[in-house]
């Protein structure tokens, strides 16, 4: 009776988990995007799962976060089917109302029968123009697509229903209205303002036109940046009411495939359509790497067999010449086995300065601000607040965005997010009381009026991409701030930016845009509310930083680090981190020696009188690190993951670790 009893009780704990696992209770200011980060899955899963049209959701909706174990579902998207064993085309395309040769050409079909597992289009969402085929009719495209001839005619700037083949149709209306849009040969005022239910006076009005003619590749606004697409996180206004809302999210980051992680190994489950080289775009590898690892003769692979996707413990690091979109954190040089501390010294434990383990990486979705009075939104599968950038991607050396006119309410809000980004990070378990006193002012070279180097790289398709200095060095600062606070810093920054905290730059072949909105750290510097308000270079830049991190050593006290982040952009310099000291500067150089091992085999350090480093620094100690030089295709390449600056802002903290672990052995 007892053991009938113990096994009653467990698979009613079991249920219960289960349920927990199935079903999530939306609380205040979550989003969807959030919610699927939570759970390891994606906001079109979420959708799909619970019959969502958009992504709006409310506090206390019941949402179910993973398919029931008794219905596996056939859809991973909206308008995407998974095919099932015993499905033919036309049970597909019966039970969707489409026709057979309708869903075949969707799917690029060459023959009726479906293998299991396929994923199928059954409708052309992601496709946003089509090739007229020979015989085709205006009439027949707008069924396939679902759009009225009307409007078919109208955003194609038709007069006539006769079409040519290879004729270029742009075939769908928009769910929400974008910030820009690039010309095609079809286009003209009035169908960009059919298209996207906008008037042509605003069109003309935001892009300084008198006519309705557009040159192809021409890249048109089609709002102001800052009243861009609806937050996420900002109820509706009346101004608002008949603005089209979005019906789903940018796709969310990649996932591993859910398969079996051995320790210390990641694999792939090789699903439908993967290919070697689509595996190495996605982990960050090279495809001989990947034969080599998997012992492959060709580059044939077999749907369902697993994949080693990184180095064997024996085996070099995967090559950051390789075309990832989302890769694998790279293997890099590692601090020693030992850490260089006795136990006889002051610390009540070692601390542990190795790189951290997969499982104990830093969620950054942890430290998204979630607040009723900010707006948020989801740009690029990163988060943006009060406003978000106009371009996807930075599109040349030149370009810019300034649509921030006010220096003291972009500080305001500035300080706003650094306030709430703060809060989050002090909230989290410390480590230890290594750095405890120990003020650390994070100096992020550049931004604002000045970006610092814009390098011109390519992908891995040959194709040009451009790096802002500036946008992914306040990254790499805002990396190491939870890093520090941990073992009981104080960290400070110069300057701030008003729109972002850190970014995962997913795809990274779409760069950060060079957005002239950081200001300086501090309330007076931006009072006059002026243009020379900006963050600027020169010299009278360069002494604003001095006295907001004077300021900082003054208020806080205790041992004061100063610590600036650039990218240098110098065929001249060495290919690795750099240190550069005063050279009047004797206190700071046992930092940088202890900092040196931790910093990758080629890192170095030089002299360099540069004024962010002069003795009107109140620091104990001053260092200004090049952590990447952009002359280097590969440092150019590498700059762009998100893993890469992760990589970047750890090593430069155990550095740092290391120095005050032995200062404090010998204290």
């Amino acid at each position: 009776m007892r053991l009938i009893f113990t096994r009653l009780i467990l698979l009613i704990l079991s249920v219960s988990i289960f349920a927990q696992v199935r079903e999530h209770v939306v609380q205040d200011n979550q989003t969807l995007y959030s919610i699927a980060r939570m759970y390891n899955t994606t906001v079109s899963n979420l959708m799909a799962w619970n019959n969502l049209s958009s992504n709006r959701i409310r506090p206390g909706q019941r949402l179910v976060v993973a398919p029931r174990e008794t219905e596996q579902t056939a859809f991973v998207s909206p308008g995407i089917y998974i095919v099932q064993t015993g499905d033919t085309l036309e049970l597909v395309a019966n039970k969707f109302g489409l026709r057979p040769d309708d869903l075949a050409r969707l799917n690029a079909l060459e023959s009726s029968r479906l293998v299991p597992g396929t994923k199928l289009l059954l409708r052309p969402a992601s496709t946003p123009v089509h090739t007229v085929q020979q015989g085709e009719t205006l009439q027949r495209i707008s069924q396939i697509y679902g759009i009225g001839l009307d409007d078919l005619m109208a955003i194609n700037s038709l007069n006539s229903s006769q079409l040519r083949a290879g004729q270029i149709l742009r075939v769908r209306l928009p769910e929400s209205i974008p910030l820009t849009h690039e010309v095609l040969e079809m286009d003209s005022v009035p169908s960009l303002a059919r298209l996207y239910n906008i008037s042509e006076e605003d069109i003309r009005a935001l892009n300084g036109l008198e006519g309705d003619r557009l040159i192809p590749g021409q890249v048109v606004r089609l709002q102001d940046f800052q009243t861009a697409n609806m937050p996420l996180l900002q109820p509706l206004g009346p101004e608002q009411v008949n603005r089209r809302t979005p019906t789903s999210d940018p796709p969310p980051m990649q996932q591993l495939a859910s398969v079996p992680q051995l320790p210390g190994l990641r694999v792939h489950k090789v699903e439908s359509g993967d290919t070697l080289f689509s595996l190495a775009r996605r982990y960050g590898v090279k495809v001989d790497d990947l034969m080599n690892w998997n012992k492959l003769e060709n580059t044939n692979i077999r749907v369902g067999s697993i994949l080693r996707v990184q180095a064997p413990e024996d085996a070099p690091g995967p090559s950051l010449e390789s075309t990832s979109v989302n890769p694998v954190r790279p293997q890099t040089e590692t601090a020693p086995a030992e850490a260089p501390l006795s136990p006889s010294g002051h610390l009540s434990r070692l601390i542990d300065i190795r790189p951290p383990r997969d499982d104990e990486q830093l969620r950054w979705d942890r430290f998204v601000v979630l607040k009723d009075d900010i707006p948020l939104f989801e740009w690029q599968n990163d988060f943006y607040y009060f406003s978000h950038p106009g371009q996807l991607t930075q599109p040349s050396n030149r370009y810019y965005e300034e649509e921030w006119r006010s220096p003291l309410r972009a500080y305001r809000k500035a300080t706003r997010l650094w306030s709430e980004f703060t809060a989050l990070v002090n909230a989290r378990p410390k480590k230890s009381d290594l750095l405890q006193g120990v003020t650390i002012v994070l100096d992020p070279g550049h931004g604002g009026l000045d970006p610092g180097t814009i390098v011109r790289s390519t992908d891995g398709s040959g194709e040009p991409l451009y790096i802002t200095e500036d946008e992914y060095v306040y990254d790499i600062a805002l990396r190491m701030v939870p890093l520090l606070v941990e073992h009981g810093a104080r960290v400070e920054m110069t300057v701030l930016a008003p729109n972002h905290l850190i970014r995962d730059t997913t795809p990274a072949t779409r760069t950060l845009i060079h957005e002239k909105n950081e200001v300086y750290n501090n309330e007076a510097m931006n009072a006059t509310d002026q243009v020379s308000d900006w963050v600027m270079g020169g010299a009278a830049g360069l002494n604003k930083r001095l006295q907001i991190a004077n300021g900082f050593f003054d208020k806080h006290g205790g041992t004061r680090v100063f610590l600036s982040l650039h990218a240098e952009n110098n065929p001249r310099a060495p290919m690795g981190l750099g240190l550069w000291l005063h050279p009047d500067d004797a206190s700071s150089r046992p930092l940088a020696q202890a900092m040196l091992p931790f910093l990758g085999q080629r890192a170095y350090t030089r002299d360099q009188r540069y004024a962010v480093l002069s003795n009107q620094n109140k620091a104990d100690f001053k260092i200004l690190a090049e952590v990447r030089n952009l002359a280097y295709q590969e440092h150019a390449w590498a700059l762009r993951f998100a893993n890469t600056r992760q990589l970047d802002a750890e090593r430069l903290v155990r550095g740092l670790l290391n120095f005050f672990q032995e200062r404090r052995k010998r204290s």
